[in-house]
C-alpha cells in the first residue's frame, strides 16, 4: 500500500455557502516505462502536458470535505488577516488484483474509487 498526505484549502465564503470537494483526478499511462512527467505552472499546463505524453485520467475521487471528521479540518488565518479553511487528508493506493484508491483521515476510509484491470 503507498499513502501520501495531502492538503486543499478553501476560502470562509467558499466553505460556508458552497459543498467544498476533495477532489482528485487519478490519472494512467499505458506506457511500458514510466513517462517524464515535470510539473506545469497551472491545471491547464499540467493536463496539456499529460495528454502530450500519453497521460489520461483514469478516475475521479471526490469527497464532500464537510463531512470529514472534525480532525481533518482547521481554520486557519492568511497573512492579509482572511480566514480560510485547511483539510489534511491521506490518498491510499492498495495494489491488489484491482486498484484500490482510497481517502482516509486517521486511517477511516471516507471515500474510494476502485480500478480494474483490463
Amino acid at each position: 500500500m503507498y499513502t501520501n498526505n495531502l492538503h486543499q484549502q478553501y476560502g470562509a465564503a467558499e466553505w460556508q455557502n458552497g459543498k467544498p470537494q476533495v477532489s482528485i483526478d487519478l490519472w494512467v499511462s499505458e506506457d511500458e516505462v514510466a513517462p517524464i512527467y515535470k510539473y506545469g505552472v497551472s491545471g491547464i499546463s499540467l493536463l496539456v502536458e499529460a495528454n502530450e505524453i500519453g497521460i489520461r485520467t483514469l478516475c475521479k475521487l471526490s469527497v464532500d470535505a464537510k463531512t470529514l471528521p472534525a480532525k481533518a479540518i482547521v481554520k486557519k488565518i492568511a497573512p492579509r488577516g482572511n480566514s480560510y479553511y485547511d483539510v489534511s487528508y491521506d490518498i491510499a493506493i492498495h495494489f491488489l488484483t484491482t486498484l484500490d484508491f482510497k481517502v482516509m483521515v486517521d486511517g477511516r476510509v471516507v471515500g474510494s474509487a476502485v480500478a480494474h484491470y483490463i
